[in-house]
Formats: C-alpha cells, structure tokens, sequence
C-alpha cells in the first residue's frame, strides 16, 4: 500500500460527489432511474470510502484497531455487491429489460450480492473472504475471488445482452445507448485484469478496480444526460426521445394489445401563416394541456411527436379501440372550448396501429399508424376541402 494508492482513491472520491450531488438535484431524470442513480453512486462513494480509510489503517496514519478494520472491509464487500446489484438494475432499467414491476426477476438478479454479503460477513470469523492478521494488515481468504465473480456476472450478462441487442432491428431506437453499456461493461474487467497484471509487475498496488468503476459512472451519467432532456420545451409533455424509449419497452415486454396513436393537427400551417405562430404555439400548449389530463384519467402515454404531431400509447385491456378514439376525441374537442376562437376550428386526424408480430421494428409500427393517419386526413380533405 502506497500514499500513491490513497491518493487516487481520493480523486475517484471527488469525481463520485460530483456526480451525486448533480444526480440528487437533477430534475429532468425519471424518478425511478433517479433513484438508482442516486443510490448507486451512493454505495459507490461508500465504496470507495471505506477502502479509503483501510488503506489509511495499513499506512499507519489511522489507529489500526483490528475489530474496526474487520466492521470496515466488512462494509467495503458488502458496498462492492450493493454497488454492482444497483448499478446493473438501473442498466436494466435504461435497457428495458427490468421494468419497475419485474419484482421476480430483481429478487433473482439480487442473490449473488446477497451470497456475498453473507460470506463477507461470516469471513469476520472465518477469514474465508479476507482476514485481518496480527499486525492489522489486510490478507486475502481462500475465497476472496468470489467477489470477482459477482462483479463479472453482473458485467458480463449486461455487456452480452446489450451487444446481441444492438444488432436487433426492434432495438434499433436504442441502439447506441446499447453501444454505451457494451463499453461500460468492458471498463470494469479491463480494470480487474489490469489490477492483477499491472500491479504484479510493478510491485505496486493501484485502485484499478474501483477506478474503473468510477470511469464507468460517468459512461452511465454522461449517457443519462445525453437522453435527460426528454420534456419539450413548449408544451411540457415528454418529447421524441423518451416516446421512442417508452415505446421500445413496451414492444418488447408488454405487447398485448398495444396500440399506437398518431395525432395531426389538420391545417396547421393555416393557423400559422393567418394568425401568427404565438397562436400556434397556443393551439399546441391547450391541445397538450388537455391531452395530458386525458393521460391522467386513462394512464396511458402521450408526448410529442414532431411539430403539430402527438403521440399516445395505450394497453387497451377495458376499452374497445372506438371507445378509445372516442374518449381521444372527447378531449380533443375540450381543447376547441378552451381555445375559444371563432376564426378557426381546431380539427385533429387521428390514426391507429395494433401491434402485432409481423412488426419487427419501431419504425414499422410507426409508419402503420402514419398510414391511417393519413386516410383519415384525406377524409377531413375530401369532407371540408384543403384550405
């Protein structure tokens, strides 16, 4: 153990509070991926932390009381499990393939962290794990290498999963975040191999690992950034992005009689061009105002799609598509009252698409229901003539 090694672990220190204290006050991250978020770089600071003052013990510049270094790398194993479960449920989350109702399969993902951290805590009396001898020092139990099997199952089953994914034409909205997780998984192994190899030949010991668990916190931070911005601007309702995420998930795990709607403001260049682009924006803030008190009452997802389009996903369990199209035109026909202008009336085609197995890509249910959009615009036409 050198100064050297003490003084890393505090820079990966500083970097981990950085990014907690940004995620905690971050307002645009969903709550339940701000709540992974949060608590993994939570485990992680402990983490890095508790090997901190570890390594501050065998140095000789903290008292090196044997019960306490024992209660310490006690904490440290069982962080380094919580850390890892944590981390690879908020990847499944961003991925899709855990959703926050997938109870069973959390609790099945969760065992190997929990056989750690028993076996961590027996190891206070075995030394099976690690061990503290005479002299204070930190030693290595006979089997101290589960820990890095629990760290590479973890890695290897997420960087796996998002590498066949990425090569899926239905996860193709997603594709580089997929990309993004295939490079976080490599950085962490890289760093086990590099904390053997690098440190043997060296006879230096480096906090390899646990750097490369912070460089992999920031892949993960940077990414969530990148897609954080996922309200629009104008009319406050999730925007492309997270439609396209939202959607993604749901044809892949709960595809039972989904539907996808696609609204088109008829004529809304019309408005624009005669009343000015502020009473556009109006027309689109009061549609989407009552199209998300319509969201509220029917649970289903709504944003915005481009422009004058919307877009809704609904699981129509209870109700009958027209009982759906109806309620959607209910809506629709609030804004009308609510905008209250007699030099236009506000008009709304709307198309529908089923998902079905023949679909084999977002793109494809899209431009399904983009068709019945379009037939249905061409009726408005046909019935009120283009303007």
């Amino acid at each position: 153990m050198t100064v050297e090694y003490v003084v890393m672990l505090l820079y990966c220190l500083i970097i981990v509070s950085i990014m907690l204290i940004k995620a905690i006050f971050d307002t645009n991250l969903t709550s339940y991926e701000k709540r992974l978020l949060v608590l993994s770089l939570v485990y992680e600071f402990v983490l890095i932390f508790v090997e901190t003052l570890s390594s501050l013990m065998s140095l000789g510049y903290i008292n090196n009381i044997i019960w306490l270094h024992n209660l310490i790398l006690f904490i440290y194993f069982t962080t380094l499990a919580l850390t890892n479960f944590t981390t690879f449920l908020l990847l499944s989350v961003i991925t899709g393939y855990i959703t926050h109702e997938n109870k069973k399969r959390r609790l099945i993902f969760m065992i190997p962290s929990l056989i750690l951290i028993l076996l961590s805590f027996i190891s206070i009396w075995t030394g099976w794990v690690y061990y503290i001898d005479a002299n204070g020092n930190y030693g290595r139990g006979p089997i101290n290498f589960i820990q890095f099997i629990v760290v590479a199952f973890y890695l290897t089953f997420i960087g796996i999963s998002s590498f066949i994914k990425s090569f899926m034409k239905k996860y193709y909205a997603v594709r580089k975040i997929h990309m993004s997780i295939i490079f976080y998984s490599l950085v962490p192994l890289l760093g086990v191999i590099l904390q053997y190899t690098v440190n043997e030949i060296s006879n230096k010991l480096y906090p390899l690992i646990l750097s490369s668990f912070t460089i992999s916190s920031l892949i993960i931070y940077l990414r969530l950034l990148q897609n954080q911005v996922q309200t629009d601007y104008l009319t406050e309702i999730p925007n492309r992005i997270q439609f396209m995420k939202y959607l993604s998930s749901k044809m892949n795990h709960d595809a039972s009689n989904l539907y996808l709607f696609i609204l088109d403001i008829n004529d809304f260049k019309f408005i624009n061009d005669n009343f000015g682009h502020l009473e556009g924006d109006r027309v689109l803030k009061i549609l989407s105002s009552n199209l998300k008190n319509f969201s509220k009452l029917t649970g289903y997802f709504i944003a915005r799609f481009a422009g004058d389009e919307f877009v809704i996903i609904a699981e129509l369990k209870k109700k009958t598509l027209e009982e759906a199209l109806d309620l959607i035109n209910k809506y629709i026909n609030k804004a009308n009252q609510e905008l209250n202008d007699e030099r236009y009336n506000l008009s709304v085609s709307v198309g529908s698409a089923l998902y079905d197995e023949s679909i084999t890509s977002i793109r494809e249910f899209i431009n399904k229901a983009d068709l019945d959009m379009y037939k249905e615009k061409d009726k408005f036409h046909n019935n009120n003539g283009a303007i």
